[in-house]
């Protein structure tokens, strides 16, 4: 089975295919983000350090699947999804920051 390929994609359906890899990394950035902030709160408040540790590597194995996987179709899609990745992340830190004392 092989995966459609980006660039096979009629003209007028590529920009929508990149705000479509936009939403789908700010969607897997939001995933993470919380997750490492769940897995943060833990272990301040004591949590299993080997809970914590196989939450982390199962975290970036799972957004580094993804990147895997999109990065398959070509180099605009994986530009686009880790663009919304890091717009993810900019939403996350500036959320800490103002849940900051």
């Amino acid at each position: 089975m092989t995966l459609p390929s980006f660039d096979s994609l009629p003209v007028w359906a590529t920009v929508p295919m990149l705000a479509l890899h936009v939403v789908a990394g700010i969607g897997a950035g939001a995933v993470y983000f919380r997750g490492l902030w769940w897995s943060t709160r833990r272990f301040a408040g004591g949590g299993g350090t080997v809970m914590l540790a196989l939450s982390g590597v199962l975290r970036l194995a799972a957004l580094g699947v993804l990147l895997a996987l999109i990065a398959r179709e070509g180099a605009l899609p994986l530009l686009a999804t880790t663009l919304g990745v890091l717009f993810a992340r900019a939403i996350a830190v500036r959320r800490v920051k103002v849940a900051a004392p």
